[in-house]
C-alpha cells in the first residue's frame, strides 16, 4: 500500500460521477415497491417513539444498538420511502467512501474506480441499502475503522489517525453488535505482528477500551 501516493486516472471525476449516480439508481428504484418487513416495521415503530422510550426498549430487548435509530429518529418517515430514504443514502454514501479510502491507501485512481463499481453493483449491499435498516450505516463506519487501523499499521500513528480510529470504532460498536469482529479480527492480526510493535498494541488496547465505553453504558 501506498498512502499518499495517488495516481489519477485520465476521466477519474467523471467515472466516478458514472459509478455514484448508478449505485443512487440500483438503491432507490422502485424503492417503496415492496411492503416493509419485520424489523423494518421495528424501525418504523421506533422512529415514531420518543428517543428515551426507544432506548429503554433496546436495553430490554438486548438485540439492538441505539446510533442507527438515533441518527433517522428526525428524518420524516410518513412512508415507505422516506423510512428507506436515509439507509438509500447512506449506500451511495459507502460507494463513494470506498473509492476513497482505496484511492487513499493504494493511491491508484483504476483501483479505487474498480472496488466502487463493486460496491455500487453488489447484490447483497444494494439490497441492504434498499431497506430500513443500519446495515449501510454499519458498512461506512467498518470501513472508516478499517481505515484508519491500516493507516497506523502502516506507521501513520498521528494524533488524528488514533482519534479517528477510536471514534469510528465507538460509533460502529453502537451501531451494530457484529462490527465486534472488527477488533477480534485486528486482535488476531496482531500474532503475526506484535514483535516490534508491543507500543502499537498497548495504545490499540487503550484506544479499543475508549471506543467501547458507550456499548458498555
Amino acid at each position: 500500500m501506498q498512502s499518499g501516493v495517488h495516481r489519477r486516472p485520465r476521466g477519474f471525476g467523471a467515472a466516478a460521477l458514472l459509478i455514484l449516480l448508478a449505485a443512487f439508481a440500483f438503491r432507490v428504484w422502485t424503492l417503496a415497491s415492496s411492503s416493509l418487513w419485520i424489523d423494518e416495521i421495528w424501525t418504523d415503530y421506533q422512529t415514531h417513539t420518543p428517543l428515551d422510550v426507544s432506548f429503554r426498549l433496546m436495553l430490554e430487548s438486548g438485540s439492538q444498538t441505539p446510533l442507527y435509530f438515533a441518527a433517522v429518529h428526525y428524518f420524516p418517515s410518513d412512508n415507505d420511502l422516506l423510512l428507506r430514504w436515509p439507509a438509500a443514502l447512506m449506500g451511495v454514501l459507502g460507494v463513494a467512501l470506498m473509492m476513497r479510502v482505496v484511492r487513499q491507501l493504494y493511491g491508484d485512481g483504476q483501483i479505487a474506480l474498480i472496488a466502487g463499481a463493486l460496491v455500487a453493483t453488489n447484490p447483497y449491499h444494494i439490497w441492504l441499502s434498499r431497506t430500513a435498516r443500519p446495515y449501510p450505516q454499519m458498512f461506512i463506519l467498518a470501513l472508516l475503522a478499517s481505515y484508519f487501523f491500516l493507516e497506523l499499521l502502516q506507521g501513520h500513528r498521528t494524533r488524528a489517525n488514533w482519534i479517528g480510529f477510536t471514534l469510528a470504532s465507538m460509533a460502529a460498536y453502537v451501531t451494530h453488535y457484529f462490527t465486534l469482529a472488527l477488533p477480534l479480527a485486528q486482535y488476531a492480526l496482531f500474532a503475526f505482528i506484535l514483535r516490534g510493535n508491543r507500543g502499537f498494541f498497548r495504545n490499540w488496547i487503550k484506544a479499543q477500551i475508549v471506543a467501547g465505553i458507550p456499548l458498555l453504558l
